[in-house]
């Protein structure tokens, strides 16, 4: 992966105040779990079980370029960075070797109401499954992905049908009765 500064951006809030970001791969040991070190950022709320660390290491040992799409989201303090979200992610990177983690770093004037913000709402999770269209995906694929999913998918079977044909006009001769269709 690339090195250093990716790239900076600014992104326009609800506020229509600007909030400056840069999106950077960091050396993994400069980057910290959110413990609580931030002043008013209490540490992450959300644990996880070895079991899903596990298969998150390997998520991430088989498609690394998947952090690289979902960034941690990140602020500097005392030198370090502190991740506000992916605290998880981070963890698993470190225990699999990987030396940098991309990063989205917040300016160092984000108001902690805003980082809180930023923390939690990255830690939710909005949908849920539908069983019947679960059904239409490889649960041995997403079994081989360590994809959990916290439902039984229903056996339901997915019939496809053909597109009905047009009905033929029926035609009909007024002379002699020969019928046929058009």
């Amino acid at each position: 992966m690339r090195r250093g500064v990716w790239k900076q951006c600014t992104i326009a809030s609800k506020n229509n105040e600007n909030l400056k970001i840069e999106i950077r791969e960091i050396e993994i040991g400069l980057v910290v779990a959110n413990s609580g070190q931030l002043a008013d950022v209490p540490m992450n709320y959300r644990k996880i079980t070895a079991e899903n660390l596990h298969a998150l290491e390997k998520s991430l040992k088989d498609c690394p370029e998947l952090l690289a799409m979902r960034p941690l989201i990140t602020i500097e303090h005392n030198g370090k960075f502190v991740a506000l979200s992916g605290n998880h992610r981070l963890r698993a990177a470190a225990n699999i070797g990987m030396e940098t983690v991309p990063c989205i770093v917040l300016p160092p004037d984000t108001p902690a109401k805003k980082q809180r913000e930023y923390a939690a709402k990255d830690n939710l999770e909005y949908a849920e499954t539908v069983p019947e269209l679960l059904a239409m995906w490889n649960v041995e694929e997403l079994q081989e992905w360590n994809v959990h999913v916290d439902i039984e998918v229903p056996d339901v079977e997915i019939v496809v049908k053909p597109p009905k044909e047009k009905a033929k006009k029926q035609y009909q001769c007024p002379k002699c009765g020969f019928k046929w269709n058009g």
